[in-house]
């Protein structure tokens, strides 16, 4: 889930109007303190994924057909960072600036399409280990540009969807009142929740459930292959070291032969095995940062009597720290099950720290 402010974004009523459905928070030194642990965790965040996607651009060998989805991931948080962070800041400082046009439309069009593009994108990882699990034999033999085709098409399917949408939107707003949320269009309704079912609800959806299912038979198969690798290995001890004068150098090459393809194997499982983990650890942590923000947005946006539900809002700062977490925690799961991809951090790292 990517961080965004858009959910209390009109945080500071105080300075702009006396409109009690306008400042809703009710605990402000709370909201204060997840405000700056906020901005802290995206600063972090940038740096790390800055490191991360420069490690992949100085070592293209780290791209391979899954970790492709990872680096697109990265960058579309990346992208989010660069864009969301200046107006989120700019917008803390200075609340007026909601009342401009412009400024309320491109809020709008980030608060709606980052999240939803970060979404996809992790419903496309999830998708690539359903492949990897149901179909191991086309998975072995694809590509790169695979990966890329598909991000490519899950963005330019959303764009296609909500495009429309804010057009008309746009058009429609004529000027922007003091109190009003820009994060919410107000034309089209039936296909607004169209759009958010499609390209929010659905990928979550899919995250939360899929997830737990995938996750238990990745399981079940990392037993059955541990248990049948055991069987076979017992069974090569057997044979090599039987009772058999006559063993010729043909036979020994073809036993070598036999003991490097398994040792071939163990290292893709091993791979597999690595992919895995950290697609589940991802996942985790995804729901468990994104779920309190999934269920307070969605009270803040559609709920008739949002504003009377008591401490809403504030549970809702709360929510949007928990995905900016979210955004720091991803490159350190990434370092830890990519040896390579660590080693290279570091090795940037060092090497910036030394020239500096």
């Amino acid at each position: 889930m990517v961080f965004n402010w858009s959910s209390h974004g009109n945080l500071s009523n105080s300075s702009v109007g006396n409109i009690p459905h306008y400042d809703p928070m009710r605990l402000r030194s709370f909201v204060t303190f997840n405000l700056y642990v906020g901005a802290l965790t995206v600063v972090l965040s940038f740096i790390f994924n800055f490191y991360i996607i420069l490690a992949f651009v100085r070592r293209p060998r780290l791209i391979t057909s899954f970790t492709i989805q990872i680096l697109n991931f990265v960058i579309i948080e990346f992208v989010t960072l660069i864009i969301e962070g200046p107006l989120n800041i700019a917008t803390f400082l200075n609340p007026r600036l909601f009342t401009l046009k412009p400024f309320c439309a491109i809020y709008k069009f980030g608060a709606w399409t980052f999240p939803s593009l970060a979404l996809l994108q992790q419903m496309a990882i999830g998708l690539d280990r359903w492949l990897a699990l149901l179909a191991p034999v086309w998975y072995r033999q694809k590509t790169v540009a695979f990966g890329v085709k598909v991000t490519v098409g899950l963005c330019g399917s959303y764009f296609l969807l909500y495009l429309p949408l804010f057009i008309a939107d746009v058009i429609h707003t004529k000027t922007v009142t003091v109190g009003a949320r820009c994060d919410i269009h107000r034309v089209f309704v039936s296909y607004q929740i169209v759009v958010r079912m499609i390209t929010y609800y659905l990928p979550l959806f899919f995250t939360y459930v899929s997830y737990p299912i995938l996750l238990g038979m990745i399981r079940c198969r990392q037993r059955r292959i541990a248990s049948s690798a055991n069987t076979r290995t017992d069974k090569t001890s057997m044979f090599v070291t039987g009772k058999r004068a006559d063993v010729d150098a043909d036979l020994e090459l073809s036993v070598t032969a036999v003991r490097a393809q398994t040792s071939r194997k163990a290292a893709d499982r091993a791979n597999a095995r690595r992919s895995g983990n950290l697609s589940m650890w991802m996942m985790l942590v995804q729901i468990v940062c994104s779920a309190p923000l999934t269920v307070t947005y969605t009270l803040i946006q559609y709920h008739p009597n949002e504003a009377q539900i008591p401490y809403l809002h504030d549970f809702n700062s709360f929510s949007i720290m928990l995905t900016s977490l979210n955004m720091v925690v991803d490159p350190l799961i990434y370092w830890i099950f990519f040896r390579d991809l660590r080693e290279e951090t570091i090795r940037l790292a060092r090497c910036r720290c030394f020239a500096s």
